[in-house]
């Protein structure tokens, strides 16, 4: 995703969970991939960090993760 504008509603890359930007400094979101310059960065909710830092997941890994637990969800 490109980088976002202030107050723009954004979403996580791994769980798509939505919420408002607020700055690079977002209590509610980490960039991940790529400093301010760049044009391209991958935004993680706070959720997701934890998990990936807990298990040791890389974005991809996590979101992958997070498919199979939607399928195993929708199977229940």
């Amino acid at each position: 995703m490109s980088w976002p504008a202030e107050n723009e509603v954004v979403s996580c890359d791994v769980c798509e969970k939505k919420v408002g930007w607020v700055g690079k400094d977002s209590p509610n979101y980490t960039v991940l991939d790529g400093p301010p310059s760049e044009p391209e960065v991958t935004l993680v909710c706070k959720d997701c960090e934890a998990l990936m830092e807990h298990f040791g997941f890389s974005t991809y890994a996590m979101k992958r993760f997070m498919d199979l637990e939607k399928k195993i969800e929708g199977m229940a």
